[in-house]
């Protein structure tokens, strides 16, 4: 037993002969861990937690590793050099966000230097240049000072000796590191992702220990120009200017609106007994909405979602989304304004809607498919959004006979509590609707996050609403689905998108409970009287599918029968809408996977 303990005593010694430097660095490189608690206890996100703690244990490992190096280089310099980095890169990352609004660590702020020529960096560093710069160096000399003279204190005080570090303490934190060292090679499996599904799977969160966060977001840079490269050389094959295809010549509008983290199971229109979306449910009543019964994702991501929607290619059939045609280049070709509002194009410094952000919007893409692409987005409000957009967006294509509208919102994206106004209007509910939920793990805690998730569902059904009255004048038919779903405390204490165990997952009435969350979307068509009259045709197929199994990826084939796009393209079979029509399944073993 003594000799475990000598052991245990020299593993220690980097913190033991280095406590302030292991101090201090850990606090550098975990800053925005410190952040995220910060963040949990004022929002009561608990699910956070778990991101948070795990950058702490990679933040000690990391520690441990630095002050192990002063350790055995036993030079001064080597201390304060590591000092002097980690410091400059802390403020520089404190002194962008002042100036720019963005992290250092940003995805696309890394894409921005990644891309930058000499020219662009000169005009950069002209702009960077300015008193909040010279507060950033500042702050930078003055934090040094700081540490020096915790050294000069601290260092004797805190360098103890065997008899003040009890054993089982170094023992306990060596076991903090070893966690720290285990996170961190599971955290290196970003750099083996191949595709942006990988990439979102693999993210280790916002608030998570620095160097993984750096690490992560090169991974991700490289995986998206990889990708793109391919995905752009596709449009380029499939762009045909001065080519039409077939298409209506009367007035019409299709319009596509892709939600955000929907949970079906919380939808008025599909049962729930709280009236979340009483506008969808009169519409339905009055026969102007179609909501089908059984639709699902093939992925539980958005940039899997996405990609799959965009491209005719049918991931359930076994086909390479990045390999298929992006369709609303054949609506391009026939002649359609195309019109790409997307909420959370300018917001794009979480992974899930960078990934997808150099599929829908490269410079080629947004300057050769699109004839107008949104430049403004408010990630707490799609009404704002869409309101102000849609304005701008009639006022610079205001006569257009065929046009083709996609809407991107936030929705209901964890956290809920984030995408809706917090007027009276709007937080309509509150953890005491819940009386009918009576699970032993629920508390009033869950209860009130899941009432977020419900007034976010109310105000989405207000978007819904604007987007309708946008449209309504016009012959126009609209497709809402969602890209995924989520979990709301829903049937296990989860909120988000946490995978099953290897045991949960065995569990069948587990396994069926978390497909029906997370793959199983709300989808719906809407019709205006004027498309209705004009197209009875299309009208009574749209009423008549209602029933069918629908999958997301196949759903590229029906929009462009509902624009009447004739391309060899477009095949019968994975047209949800035709007779011909086939479901491309994915069983739930693959969507566990998933």
């Amino acid at each position: 037993m003594n000799s475990f303990f000598r052991f245990i005593h020299r593993l220690f010694s980097p913190v033991r002969r280095e406590p302030v430097f292991f101090a201090v660095t850990f606090a550098i490189l975990c800053l925005s861990c410190f952040l995220g608690l910060i963040k949990v206890v004022k929002t009561a996100e608990w699910p956070m937690l778990s991101e948070v703690g795990i950058g702490l244990l990679r933040g000690l490992f990391y520690a441990y590793i630095l002050a192990g190096v002063v350790v055995v280089a036993k030079r001064r310099w080597v201390k304060w050099t590591l000092y002097s980095i980690l410091l400059f890169v802390a403020f520089c990352d404190i002194t962008v966000k002042a100036i720019w609004g963005l992290s250092i660590f940003n995805l696309t702020v890394i894409k921005l230097i990644a891309e930058t020529n000499v020219t662009e960096a000169t005009d950069m560093m002209r702009a960077f240049f300015g008193w909040k710069m010279i507060m950033g160096l500042v702050g930078f000399v003055a934090s040094l000072a700081v540490v020096a003279w915790l050294e000069r204190i601290l260092y004797g005080k805190f360098r103890l000796n065997d008899r003040k570090w009890p054993a089982w303490t170094q023992l306990a934190v060596l076991v903090c590191v070893a966690a720290g060292a285990v996170y961190m090679v599971v955290s290196l499996r970003i750099l083996g992702a191949d595709s942006f599904s990988d990439i979102e799977r693999y993210y280790p969160g916002t608030h998570t220990d620095m160097p993984t966060k750096l690490l992560s977001n090169i991974a991700s840079v490289r995986t998206e120009g990889k990708e793109v490269e391919q995905w752009q050389a596709r449009v380029k094959a499939d762009l045909k200017p001065g080519r039409s295809e077939a298409a209506p010549t009367d007035t019409v509008d299709v319009v596509v609106v892709i939600g955000e983290s929907f949970i079906k199971s919380h939808s008025q229109v599909y049962g729930y007994r709280l009236a979340t979306t009483p506008f969808q449910a009169a519409e339905r009543a009055a026969g102007r909405l179609v909501a089908y019964s059984d639709a699902r994702s093939a992925f539980s991501n958005t940039s899997g979602s996405m990609l799959s929607f965009f491209s005719l290619n049918v991931a359930n059939a076994g086909e390479e989304p990045l390999e298929g045609t992006f369709w609303p280049v054949l609506y391009r070709n026939a002649g359609w304004d195309i019109y790409m509002l997307d909420n959370q194009h300018t917001e794009d410094s979480g992974i899930f809607n960078f990934t997808i952000s150099g599929i829908l919007h490269s410079d080629f893409i947004s300057k050769n498919v699109y004839s107008y692409t949104s430049e403004y987005s408010n990630i707490g409000n799609d009404l704002d959004f869409v309101k102000k957009e849609f304005a701008k967006a009639s006022e610079k294509k205001p006569g257009s006979p065929k046009r083709l509208w996609i809407y991107h919102l936030w929705g209901q994206h964890v956290q809920a509590a984030n995408r809706y106004p917090h007027t009276p209007e709007y937080s309509r509910f509150s953890a005491k609707d819940y009386g009918f939920r009576r699970e032993p793990w629920l508390c009033d805690c869950h209860k009130e996050i899941i009432a977020h998730y419900d007034n976010a569902t109310y105000f989405n059904d207000r978007v819904l609403k604007q987007i309708v009255e946008n449209h309504k004048d016009r012959p126009a038919v609209i497709l809402y689905f969602s890209d995924h779903g989520e979990e709301v405390y829903d049937y296990r204490p989860s909120q988000g998108r946490v995978r099953l165990t290897a045991k949960e997952a065995a569990d069948k009435a587990m396994a069926e409970n978390y497909i029906r969350s997370i793959f199983e979307v709300p989808m719906e068509f809407w019709m205006s009287e004027r498309y209705m009259a004009k197209y009875p045709e299309k009208a009574s197929l749209i009423r008549g599918a209602a029933e069918r199994s629908a999958s997301v990826d196949q759903l590229g084939h029906t929009m462009l029968f509902l624009g009447g796009i004739e391309s060899p393209k477009y095949r019968k079979k994975h047209d949800v809408l035709s007779e011909e029509y086939a479901p491309a399944k994915a069983s739930d073993s693959e969507l566990l996977e998933r």
